[in-house]
């Protein structure tokens, strides 16, 4: 959303401080400690307009990257603009999850990141589905195939391709199976 240090969707002379110089910071702690919530606003609507110019339709959920949406200056304008197109957010934390909910905004239960880095193996996998309360959980996983253009823009290009042995391992989808847990989209919030 506003980091991964790629451009703006808006014009970059729009959001100075947001993208200064044209470019978003690579991660949340790299943005400014205050950032103008009108910046946000355009960004996130630019964002979503160029999406749906894309797509043909809205998207089934706000996300940030890397979980830019719990900034300080940032989360109230992500939780509006999500509660004007009734979207469902993701929440990345206990904390975000009670603000987006005070604002009107659907979120899962729950959000699950263990499956992550070193921790992107099946034991863990296992372990999350196992250990998996009633209700609806977001498991964050990044798989995909390491091309070269992956390579070069992101520092998590490898653990992509292990993500998608883990996650479509039989193995796998039989414990979904005997454990009644039906994999779902945003959009049966």
């Amino acid at each position: 959303m506003v980091t991964g240090g790629g451009a703006p969707a808006s014009a970059a002379g729009d959001v100075p401080v947001l993208a200064p110089g044209g470019v978003f910071a690579r991660n949340r702690e790299g943005l400014p400690d205050r950032i103008p919530a009108d910046e946000v606003r355009r960004e996130l609507d630019a964002q979503i307009a160029r999406f749906q110019a894309l797509a043909g339709r809205l998207p089934t959920h706000l996300d940030s990257h890397p979980h830019a949406a719990l900034h300080s200056d940032v989360a109230p304008v992500f939780a509006e603009v999500a509660r004007r197109l009734s979207l469902p957010v993701r929440a990345a934390s206990d904390e975000a999850r009670l603000d987006l909910r005070a604002a009107g905004v659907r979120t899962p239960d729950r959000f699950l990141d263990a499956f992550y880095g070193e921790g992107a193996v099946a034991a863990t996998l296992e372990r999350l589905l196992d250990e998996l309360p009633e209700g609806t959980s977001e498991l964050m996983c990044h798989p995909g195939r390491a091309d070269a253009e992956l390579k070069r823009l992101s520092t998590y290009a490898g653990e992509r391709e292990r993500e998608i042995e883990v996650l479509c391992d039989p193995r796998i989808r039989q414990r979904l199976t005997e454990r009644k847990i039906a994999l779902i989209g945003y959009d049966a919030l």
